[in-house]
């Protein structure tokens, strides 16, 4: 039984690891419901637990009062990267070094790091969780390491296969965010390749809180003292290396089921059976309400962050504060952004126009690799709503077209000294043709009869960017100016054209 359950678990991490791959680079892009996958992860469910997360977050806690870490196992993203690269490492290892052992747990490093963590996320928001969330952070690799690998190998098969395999420009390189995705990758390729899930049970604050809940599961794997024989043979394929057949005990709180140990014990001395039942024979009670106490302080602590971000509420935050970077529409202002965001790039990587790149200075150092907004290649679709419909933390709120066609993410500055018009006396106009709001008309010049220049109306300009990318000098006649706080643009006037005869040749 165990070996089907062993490979189910795996089926369900293989599926779960290519569809978060698929996500985050180009290999998916318009597939129908793609992202929903970024909604099944603990971080985002909780921090959305006020705007729709909370069916996600309660079904994981439930999980794991059930059957302990399993989340880390099935669910996690850079959870199964490290049984990847744990297995791949051990086809390079000797028999000997291909074997696991048994190690104390680091537990006030991972205390420390669990209570720190949560404790920032509740006092200055989500951007610096963004450091060291395992989903976020999994997003950040997959975005700015695999996705330029994909996009590499695809255009050199479209060298070979030139009528059916199309070329792709690569997304612009931002050094911050691809700096700290190599990084963060490079260390936890190391870590898993030694010693397989240490960073799960060292750093991870996921990892930590979930693994104290895991105290009073109602099911757990335990060693039967009666039919274990410590042949170690469960302890050298324990990858979270919490098998100690010495005194007969799994530590729970670093155990993510992975059923490895089950699969290799020839005397049937593992298994998964009721908490109760193993209570009852002949646990340590001391040890027990221990476990009790812990895991309910991680359960309350738990609530009293999910109780303080509601009642932090969404922060409209200072109008007049001055940014270089344009917030995404659906962020409402800077300050939800920070709140809320922890720069996992879903945004950047479903942007049809790649117009969406991880933040570097334009909100300040202590926002980097938040989402912002550049119209150097591309401009915002008018009838685009992407963005806003696939972050799973509520960063960006949900708009219907029709809401995003209002949402004012920036206004519209016009230097006339830059306007091709005024420069070299000559017809231009391409910024009135791309404005879909109106914000933009023409006039004749005075005493230039047949030279119109561009107007501008900056209340009813959205921000979209079409006149800005569109205009052909440089320095830019056209710019917009980021708000730190939305606004709602002014609609245009409905143009009323006269009902004119038509004849046979279309005049």
């Amino acid at each position: 039984m165990y070996k089907v359950l062993r490979w189910i678990r795996v089926g369900v991490a293989i599926a779960t690891l290519l569809l978060f791959i698929l996500a985050f680079t180009f290999v998916g892009r318009g597939i129908e419901g793609i992202y929903t996958i970024t909604r099944f992860q603990f971080i985002p469910a909780m921090i959305s637990f006020l705007t729709g997360g909370a069916f996600v977050f309660l079904f994981f806690v439930v999980l794991t009062l059930l059957f302990g870490r399993v989340y880390c196992s099935l669910f996690c993203p850079l959870g199964i990267m490290q049984d990847g690269v744990a297995k791949v490492a051990s086809w390079f290892k000797s028999k000997k070094g291909k074997r696991f052992k048994y190690s104390k747990p680091h537990t006030t490093l991972r205390v420390i790091v669990c209570v720190v963590s949560f404790a920032v996320l509740v006092l200055f928001g989500a951007r610096f969780f963004a450091w060291i969330d395992p989903y976020s952070n999994f997003g950040k690799i997959a975005s700015q390491l695999i996705d330029p690998l994909f996009i590499g190998a695809n255009n050199l098969l479209s060298e070979i296969f030139s009528d059916s395999i199309f070329h792709r420009s690569h997304n612009p390189i931002i050094w911050g965010s691809f700096i700290f995705g190599a990084a963060f990758c490079l260390l936890v390729v190391v870590m898993s390749a030694f010693r397989g899930r240490l960073y799960c049970n060292t750093i991870c604050p996921v990892g930590t809180l979930l693994g104290y809940i895991s105290k009073i599961s109602l099911f757990k794997l335990a060693i039967s003292k009666d039919e274990c024989i410590k042949c170690n043979a469960c302890v050298n394929v324990c990858k979270s290396e919490c098998i100690d057949v010495k005194s007969g005990e799994v530590d729970e709180s670093r155990c993510v089921v992975c059923l490895n140990c089950t699969t290799v014990c020839k005397k049937h001395g593992l298994k998964f059976v009721r908490r109760s039942k193993i209570n009852g024979e002949s646990a340590d009670k001391g040890a027990v309400m221990q476990g009790r106490r812990e895991a309910i302080g991680a359960i309350a602590g738990l609530g009293a962050v999910v109780v303080a971000r509601g009642i932090q509420g969404n922060k409209a935050g200072d109008p007049a504060r001055e940014i270089t970077g344009i917030i995404p529409p659906g962020a409402r202002s800077l300050e939800h952004l920070k709140a809320n965001c922890t720069a996992c790039q879903a945004c950047v990587e479903a942007c049809p126009n790649r117009i969406i790149t991880p933040a570097f200075g334009e909100y300040g150092a202590a926002n980097l690799m938040l989402p912002t907004i550049h119209y150097k290649k591309q401009f915002c679709g008018f009838n685009c709503n992407v963005c806003s419909n696939v972050c799973p933390n509520g960063a960006l709120k949900p708009l219907s077209v029709e809401e995003k066609r209002k949402v004012q993410i920036g206004r519209v500055e016009f230097i006339a000294k830059n306007c091709i018009v005024f420069k070299h006396k000559t017809d231009c106009g391409a910024c009135d043709e791309h404005c879909p709001t109106k914000a933009i008309t023409m006039k004749e010049w005075h005493g230039r009869p047949g030279l119109y220049f561009p107007t501008v109306n900056p209340d009813m300009c959205i921000g979209c960017g079409g006149c800005e990318y569109v205009c052909p000098e440089s320095p830019k006649a056209m710019v917009i100016r980021p708000l730190a706080v939305h606004g709602e643009a002014i609609p245009p006037k409905q143009d009323l054209q006269e009902e004119k005869k038509v004849d046979d040749f279309g005049f």
